[in-house]
């Protein structure tokens, strides 16, 4: 079957007719479109696996080269035929898994009920044999890599040990489809040296929610950086500190983060990578917090990703009397990541008391 959406053509075998990338493709929709915008944006040479039937590769014809994986036989036959329908000339596809070592795997791509999987097998112990590959092996030493897009069914993990050397050669970003194990994730790429950056968001309808998250090099953004003084507003004043002073309640403060002048109105900083070393100070994931304190505040933290802020309100619902939190309101031009400027009505809870500026509010919770 060929169908056709605001990217281009793609050729959808009769037995994944049922999935539901496949279902909405046919009515002309586009699957992933945060994804695919994101990829669009880098840019340059990136790697994307698995391909399916090519549901990602019309999008990406403006990328310098694409090197792509789909080890299932009919997904790669469909691929093919989506390239050629589309005249794809930046693609290069293999019909191989990609892993940890080389040599031959197994596919799962029956299920129980006896469908063809499709975009949805995996590697197990039942199935057919494929060829399996590092990206190490495969892509050139010469290619600098900008972008590893991955959404392997659970398998990622080992893809990505197989990409070592171009990781450490190239420090590309690297977009993970995530499930409900995010936590294991962060901590998996913590040990690549990679940092969650934000996540691309896609509800198509309620019908189904896919959630990428976009990992940076830990190092990308200097420590110094955060270290330096930096220009207001992007780092409060003694008025700032006065309005958190003020809203605070008596007790224990948590600051998120390592802000310079909320240090000493804070018993404890948390951060994922501080740019500095105290016993005050936990390395840690701020929404791996399991402490209560009275108060929680930060500065900025809710300016990343809309998910993040929502994930960091919840979190402070269950662990403070008060969270406090001055956050932009829109971009500014000296901003290096900030992506998100939310209003009051924009957070999954209403604050208690907003206090707005020109260029941030400070937005305060009682719990």
């Amino acid at each position: 079957m060929i169908a056709k959406n605001a990217y281009g053509l793609y050729s959808i075998p009769k037995e994944v007719e049922y999935t539901y990338t496949a279902q909405l493709i046919l009515e002309g929709g586009v699957h992933e479109d945060t994804t695919i915008e994101y990829l669009k944006s880098i840019g340059g040479n990136i790697i994307h696996s698995g391909s399916g039937f090519g549901d990602f590769l019309p999008a990406l014809k403006d990328c310098d080269k694409v090197f792509t994986f789909e080890p299932n036989p009919l997904m790669y036959q469909s691929s093919l035929e989506t390239i050629s329908l589309n005249n794809l000339q930046n693609i290069e596809i293999h019909p191989y898994a990609i892993g940890d070592h080389d040599g031959i795997a197994i596919l799962k791509h029956i299920d129980e009920k006896g469908l063809e999987m499709g975009p949805r097998s995996e590697m197990s112990d039942d199935g057919i044999k494929v060829k399996i590959t590092k990206l190490d092996s495969i892509i050139p030493k010469d290619v600098k890599i900008s972008l590893i897009h991955l959404d392997l069914e659970g398998y990622e993990f080992d893809a990505l040990k197989g990409a070592k050397e171009i990781i450490e050669r190239d420090k590309p970003i690297i977009v993970l489809e995530i499930d409900t194990r995010a936590v294991v994730y962060n901590d998996f790429m913590l040990s690549l040296n990679y940092i969650p950056h934000k996540q691309l968001i896609f509800n198509s309808n309620e019908r189904m929610v896919f959630v990428n998250t976009v990992y940076f090099p830990k190092n990308e953004v200097k420590k110094d950086y955060w270290a330096s003084e930096l220009p207001r507003p992007l780092s409060p004043d003694d008025s700032d500190v006065e309005i958190y002073e003020k809203n605070m309640v008596e007790g224990t403060t948590l600051m998120l983060g390592c802000t310079k002048k909320l240090i000493d109105i804070s018993n404890i900083q948390m951060d994922i990578d501080p740019w500095y070393e105290a016993e005050t100070v936990i390395k840690q994931d701020w929404l791996n917090n399991d402490t209560y304190y009275d108060n929680i505040i930060g500065d900025g933290v809710l300016s990343f990703t809309k998910e993040l802020a929502d994930a960091l309100i919840l979190m402070a619902s269950k662990k403070c009397k008060v969270f406090i939190c001055r956050t932009f309101t829109k971009k500014l031009p000296i901003m290096r990541i900030a992506d998100n400027f939310p209003t009051e009505y924009d957070f999954i809870i209403k604050p208690t008391i907003t206090i707005p500026f020109e260029n941030y509010s400070f937005y305060v919770w009682h719990f």
